[in-house]
C-alpha cells in the first residue's frame, strides 16, 4: 500500500475513535492537576 494514502486514511478515522477517549484522558488529567507530555504530544 502507498505509505501516504495509508497515512491519510489513518489520519481520517485516527479522530473519529480516538478523539472522544483523548478528551476524556485529558479531562481526567486536568482534574488531576498534571499534564505529563505524553498527553501533549498525543493531543498535539
Amino acid at each position: 500500500m502507498n505509505a501516504s494514502l495509508h497515512a491519510a486514511n489513518t489520519r481520517a478515522w485516527m479522530p473519529r475513535v480516538f478523539r472522544p477517549v483523548a478528551i476524556t484522558a485529558l479531562a481526567a488529567t486536568l482534574l488531576a492537576g498534571s499534564t505529563p507530555p505524553e498527553v501533549l504530544q498525543f493531543c498535539a
